[in-house]
């Protein structure tokens, strides 16, 4: 089947609208009927992507089980103002960043009213919340929008592990619409990526969660920047609780963050940074105006930008922080994330590492958990690096067998670990101090 060149999205509404009252003949949709239409629905961007390709095996279990014989992928983008993103006041870009979420799923929405109304079987899957929430703390969201839209040729990934649209930069938001018919053609990934390596989304970074040499962690991203989400919201919750009167609370929670928790259960869940959306260049469209600041100014002004730095006690997070902002900025917090299982666990390890606190660590370990999901597990610490396998791999440093429903409730300050190991509910073979050192490896 023809694959067709790299999408070329115009500013607006092609010429060429599709029929609204009827359907191209035959069972194979014309793929720039059906763009067209996604525009006219109104998305900014549209490509088309097989389900079975094989960049999105990961979600074809979702793909089945969302639209049982999908065809076809619609990805879909709505631009987001970027000077909305570059104002230091973050009530106006968390309001832009709020419309433009609704807007990319209402066009999704609308995709498949209209292909329902032409006996198309179609389903709209919306880009963030409402999630299965359900699931949590495991996967809760459908599928993965950033690769389908990079699939699709909507962008490509840039340093920050963004999308990057060449037109609209980084301010893009994306749904996906699945329809159980074929298209004529079908988009490839672009050939070059927008992001032309600035760096910029580095410096602006208030937890350095971006690393210059190209890693990134989402634990620490999510821990300041999510603090009005998910994370945040567990963690604020334990703190009601377990704070004995009025007057613990707020030592607990400064009033900002109260108020900051209100509003963004009242009006929608707030971002506290968006620095890499707002500092990125790329985007034909997404050029500053002349009196704006760019560069390192509009880093120092992002940086500026008030309120609290989050992170966990002990990340590399903090530390980066402790070099970038003054002490009253830095924000302490708990993780309000958990793992749902011992193999969770073992999963969770690469996102949570932090590179910074292995320096000297050179150790290999095994997790043998038993119970009702037994699971094993080889970590190797060696030069900042982490690599996790499944299986009992070579000759461990340190072996830790334990109950996997013990050891979860351990990393949830549930159960205490001197009574666990008393009870051989855990047992350690190894020096303990290694333990400690890996624990350092994965604050919170």
């Amino acid at each position: 089947m023809k694959t067709l060149p790299p999408l070329q999205t115009p500013l607006k509404e092609p010429a060429d609208t599709p029929d609204r009252g009827g359907l191209p003949p035959g069972d194979i949709l014309d793929a720039g009927w059906l763009k067209a239409l996604a525009m006219q629905c109104g998305a900014d961007a549209a490509g088309l992507v097989e389900p079975g390709r094989e960049a999105l095996k990961g979600d074809a279990a979702a793909f089945a089980t969302l639209l049982p014989g999908a065809g076809t992928v619609v990805a879909l983008a709505v631009r987001v103002n970027p000077e909305a993103l570059r104002t230091p006041w973050m009530g106006v870009a968390n309001r832009e960043a709020g419309f433009a979420s609704k807007a990319v799923d209402d066009a999704a929405s609308e995709l498949s009213r209209r292909l329902m109304g032409l006996g198309v079987r179609s389903v709209a899957v919306q880009g963030a919340f409402p999630m299965d929430a359900q699931k949590w703390p495991g996967k809760m969201w459908a599928i993965a929008h950033k690769i389908l839209a990079e699939q699709a040729g909507l962008g490509r990934m840039g340093h920050h592990r963004l999308l990057i649209h060449p037109v609209f930069g980084t301010a893009v938001l994306l749904s996906a619409v699945l329809l159980d018919r074929r298209a004529s053609g079908y988009d490839a990934p672009l050939a070059q990526n927008p992001c032309n390596g600035c760096k910029l989304c580095v410096a602006a970074c208030p937890t350095g969660a971006i690393a210059a040499d190209g890693s990134f962690s989402l634990v620490n991203c999510a821990t300041h920047n999510y603090r009005y989400r998910l994370g945040g919201f567990n963690d604020w919750v334990e703190n009601v609780v377990e704070s004995r009167d009025r007057s613990a609370y707020r030592k607990r929670v400064p009033g900002e963050e109260t108020v900051s928790m209100w509003q963004a259960l009242a009006y929608g869940t707030n971002y506290t940074c968006l620095n890499c959306l707002a500092v990125c260049p790329a985007g034909t469209a997404c050029a500053p105006g002349p009196e704006a600041p760019r560069g390192k100014a509009l880093v120092d002004l992002l940086q500026q930008r008030g309120g609290s730095i989050f992170v966990l006690k002990g990340s590399d997070a903090e530390a980066h922080a402790e070099r970038s902002f003054p002490p009253e900025r830095i924000r302490r917090v708990r993780s309000g994330n958990r793992v749902a299982s011992a193999r969770a666990f073992l999963q969770a390890l690469p996102v949570v590492f932090q590179p910074g606190r292995a320096e000297g660590l050179d150790a290999r370990f095994h997790f043998d958990f038993t119970g009702a999901d037994p699971c094993r597990g080889t970590v190797v610490i060696r030069g900042g690096k982490l690599q996790v396998t499944p299986g009992l791999e070579g000759r461990p440093d340190l072996v830790v067998t334990a109950d996997g429903p013990t050891w979860t409730a351990y990393l949830a300050g549930e159960a205490r670990l001197l009574p666990a190991l008393l009870r051989r509910r855990i047992r350690i073979k190894g020096a303990p101090s290694l333990l400690k050192a890996f624990s350092r490896c994965f604050p919170g």
